[in-house]
């Protein structure tokens, strides 16, 4: 990251009375840079920041010859700086509140939602019974082994076996990597390469998850505790960088796996593997019911992507 330069580019037109007079210049850390804009503008690309704020009086910022040069944090006191100012503003400790409520003027105050929630991927449990609450229940799941759906979807199943929630359907699909196939990651960690042996392991483990979920709803459906129950097991080629679960369609839950590398107890002897550590994964929760903008559209785009892997490039999880 270098030093970045804000200057004015209309520097014919830079009024004495400007109160960019003590800014000509302003130095700021920064990995952007801009082209020419007009006054009271600022555009970013790769490089340099410049930008041209607009004073009270209407006249750009001092130019680029001008001698003085500030500090960004003086720039930022100045009270006629323009849009520019709030690229140095600090963002609002509040931002992310504990009701979910983004700060701003007037109405917005008042929208409520679910609380923010960012933690390992142990702490659905809540989340995955109060989905279960529902009439007619819905989860996608995308990840690597189905372990941790598995552990967290347990308590929901068996409160519907003791008849504390009765949910009419329960829908399932969950699309996992192929793990009968060569994968990038997870990957020997000398030289980077597939590990039939992991795969084998991965593969044993993956399908006793992902098959217990399976066995578990269509004995509840077998028993008259669920009117209709589908459960469906996809595989895919690509590696398995993250985890995603979509609940009845409204709430997402999104997640990077972490990689660590650890030693692995496999049938050729122990190995250094770059492994997936999904118990471990953070998780963020966006709701339609959360009152931030970005949540909605967030969960349309994360159920197309479902739907384009499931529909398009998906088969039949092989045995």
């Amino acid at each position: 990251m270098r030093d970045a330069e804000i200057t004015c580019p209309n520097s014919p037109s830079c009024s004495s009375s400007c109160s960019g007079n003590a800014t000509g210049r302003t130095t700021a850390r920064s990995a952007w840079s801009t082209t020419r804009q007009q006054p009271g503008s600022t555009q970013i690309s790769r490089g340099v920041i410049r930008a041209a704020p607009s004073c009270t009086d209407g006249s750009p910022a001092r130019c680029a010859a001008c001698p003085t040069r500030t500090t960004a944090a003086s720039w930022k006191r100045c009270s006629r700086a323009g849009p520019l100012s709030k690229l140095f503003h600090p963002a609002a400790p509040g931002l992310l509140s504990a009701n979910g409520r983004i700060p701003s003027p007037g109405p917005a105050q008042d929208l409520a939602g679910p609380p923010v929630f960012a933690a390992p991927s142990v702490g659905l449990r809540p989340f995955l019974e109060q989905a279960f609450t529902r009439e007619h229940v819905t989860i996608d799941f995308a990840g690597f082994s189905g372990e941790t759906l598995h552990g967290v979807i347990q308590e929901p199943l068996d409160k519907i076996r003791i008849g504390l929630i009765k949910p009419a359907t329960v829908t399932m699909r969950l699309l996992l990597p192929d793990t009968s196939r060569p994968m990038v990651l997870p990957c020997r960690a000398d030289d980077l390469t597939d590990d039939p042996d992991y795969r084998a392991r991965m593969h044993r483990l993956t399908f006793r998850h992902a098959h217990a979920i399976l066995d578990t709803v269509q004995e509840l459906a077998s028993l008259g505790l669920i009117q209709d129950a589908d459960v469906q097991i996809r595989a895919h080629g690509c590696p398995p960088l993250f985890k995603l679960y979509i609940l009845n369609g409204e709430d997402v839950f999104f997640g990077f796996y972490p990689i660590t590398r650890h030693t692995i107890p496999l049938a050729s002897g122990p190995r250094d593997i770059y492994d997936l550590m999904g118990k471990d994964a953070v998780v963020f929760h966006h709701s339609v019911h959360s009152g931030q903008p970005a949540d909605p559209p967030y969960i349309e785009q994360a159920r197309a992507w479902f739907s384009a892997m499931w529909d398009n490039i998906s088969y039949e999880f092989p045995a």
